[in-house]
């Protein structure tokens, strides 16, 4: 999944991910992920113009129906927290 992909990569993923957990496999994404395309790191900064409505974010409606168990958090910078995705 990448800025300006198409449905097609994000469709590609999100079977990935379901066929691993199928597989009883460990499935983690940071924050970073869930949110993406925004609220993006650019070195130590969110870029500018990735803060936008994380309601609209690629993997909303995929990781709704998904638990997401917290694994690593750093509380200096949230968006690097990691999950292990679970059904």
């Amino acid at each position: 999944m990448f800025v300006n992909g198409d449905d097609q990569d994000l469709k590609i993923l999100e079977e990935k991910i379901e066929i691993a957990i199928e597989d009883k496999k460990l499935v983690f994404i940071s924050q970073q992920a869930i949110n993406f395309p925004y609220w993006q790191y650019d070195g130590q900064q969110i870029h500018i113009i990735s803060k936008g409505d994380i309601q609209k974010a690629k993997l909303k409606s995929f990781l709704e129906n998904k638990n997401l168990v917290l694994i690593a958090e750093d509380k200096n910078y949230p968006l690097l927290n990691i999950f292990q995705i679970t059904n």
